[in-house]
């Protein structure tokens, strides 16, 4: 619906939105952009938008989006609905997968995956995965410099060592035969 902040902000002051209206207006705007991302390249004829004319507050979206922040306030930093909304997707994409595409076509993945119990327990399922595929991650990362810049002192240490011992083994002079 809206492509830039200076829009999105024309539209909230345009419909008269108060703070948690703007923020769940938002939520919506973020849906959109998210399932954009993970579904690229699937046909989404189904998934619910905002409405293009008209108030927003009136769409089916809204209303999910609504009852989302309602649900979870308190519960999910704003900054981490962008990862919620990415779970649900992504846990419906792996059932597609996993069972294949049936006659009416597999799971659909639309707005109302957003809410309920089901929701919040895909949410903390995926989350903890995520955290500790992180967590497996900054370790490597930590292991991998912790070794690289170790490997390279001990190799430098090593060589420095052995050219003492070539150049004690010459009596001093190093020559080409030796190194």
């Amino acid at each position: 619906m809206t492509d830039s902040y200076e829009e999105t902000l024309m539209e909230i002051k345009k419909w008269g939105m108060d703070a948690a209206e703007a923020t769940v207006f938002k939520l919506c705007l973020l849906w959109e952009e998210v399932v954009e991302k993970e579904l690229e390249g699937v046909a989404l004829t189904h998934v619910t938008r905002l409405r293009k004319k008209g108030d927003p507050r009136k769409s089916t979206l809204f209303k999910y989006c609504w009852k989302l922040f309602r649900e979870t306030k308190g519960l999910i930093p704003v900054n981490e609905y962008k990862l919620y909304m990415r779970a649900q997707i992504q846990v419906f994409k792996n059932l597609e997968r996993d069972f294949g595409k049936k006659t009416d076509g597999g799971p659909r993945i639309d707005a109302q995956v957003l809410c309920g119990p089901k929701a919040w327990m895909r949410w903390m399922y995926w989350r903890n995965l995520y955290r500790k595929q992180t967590r497996v991650e900054e370790h490597v990362e930590q292991v991998q410099t912790e070794a690289t810049d170790g490997y390279a002192y001990k190799v430098s240490q090593e060589l420095a060592h052995t050219k003492r011992f070539m150049e004690q083994q010459a009596g001093g002079a190093s020559t080409k035969d030796i190194m």
